[in-house]
């Protein structure tokens, strides 16, 4: 923990620090899932003789579907943050 953490007694700048760190893990896991379900999409479709096709890229709804969560999960994380943020210098909201 550093100095500046500690030094931190805020709750809002504290809950609004965590949603950041739980907003990036979000991320990470939907970026590495989403790369997997199009790998298996690509090698199911080259198999099949189908990469040419745009019904068979099934893939493309989840994608969809997350970048919808993720964007939204964001948009609270974002519309959470205090109004000020020592370590973000002047506020523009």
């Amino acid at each position: 923990m550093s100095t500046s953490d500690q030094q931190s007694t805020d709750p809002d700048l504290a809950r609004y620090r965590q949603g950041v760190r739980v907003f990036q893990a979000h991320a990470a896991v939907a970026a590495g899932s989403i790369a997997l379900i199009l790998a298996v999409n690509l090698l199911t479709n080259l198999s099949a003789g189908t990469a040419g096709e745009i019904s068979a890229w099934w893939s493309l709804w989840a994608l969809i579907g997350w970048s919808a969560g993720l964007g939204v999960h964001g948009l609270v994380v974002w519309l959470s943050k205090p109004a000020s943020d020592p370590h973000d210098g002047p506020d523009v909201r």
